[in-house]
């Protein structure tokens, strides 16, 4: 008798333990299914191990991309919220880049396959959401450094030798034909940033250290 109450309250513990968690291409036939609400929740765990997956870091997320899937972590307390952005409705094909304000909550996406685009994410939302924009322009490459205004009415995209500012005040969700771009002259930025309305570009000098420069004051 007491055998049989250790087998009841302990073998299907043990079972539960060893249960299999799916493999990376078990998962990525997966995200076919995000749209039904069926994902595999275990494949979180799977990408989040997966080396494959390049990660972005700031203060309150973390995230981490692949092709055409977007895994945020929540990094602001026990139990991370895990959400996920992928699917028809995104568009994404091939993610180069991207970056994040953690303020407004959106993810900018430098994605590029037979052309290059900019695509717009709100972070709260998960699954396949389209994007809030879409800008295409020939001034945005594969190499090209990207960030969007605190307002999102411009773009700035970094492009060897100027920084270019489009404009998306538009109506349309997809900018596919800018008439008026603003462009500075600059060394390649490592990284752009907003203050105060000016555009800060941090590019290398001479001296192999970080330079903010004031773009308008050039």
């Amino acid at each position: 008798m007491r055998w049989l109450i250790i087998y009841i309250l302990f073998i299907p513990n043990l079972l539960a333990q060893k249960e299999e968690m799916p493999t990376l291409y078990e998962c990525e036939r997966e995200l076919s299914l995000i749209e039904t609400g069926d994902f595999n929740r275990n494949c979180m765990k799977v990408f989040e191990k997966d080396s494959s997956f390049k990660t972005y870091k700031n203060k309150l997320m973390t995230i981490k991309y692949k092709n055409e899937v977007i895994q945020i972590l929540d990094n602001t307390g026990a139990g991370a919220y895990r959400r996920i952005i992928t699917g028809e409705k995104t568009s994404l094909k091939n993610i180069v880049s991207l970056s994040t304000d953690e303020k407004n909550e959106y993810v900018t996406v430098l994605d590029c396959s037979d052309v290059c685009s900019v695509k717009i994410f709100p972070l709260k939302y998960s699954g396949s959401i389209a994007p809030r924009k879409i800008v295409e322009d020939p001034s945005i490459t594969e190499t090209s450094i990207i960030a969007v205004s605190k307002d999102l009415k411009e773009l700035f995209v970094s492009q060897k030798d100027k920084v270019s500012v489009i404009k998306l005040i538009s109506s349309e969700r997809k900018i596919s034909s800018v008439g008026d771009i603003q462009s500075f002259k600059s060394r390649p930025c490592l990284r752009l940033d907003e203050k105060d309305s000016k555009i800060i570009c941090t590019t290398i000098d001479e001296s192999s250290k970080a330079s903010p420069i004031d773009l308008e004051s050039e």
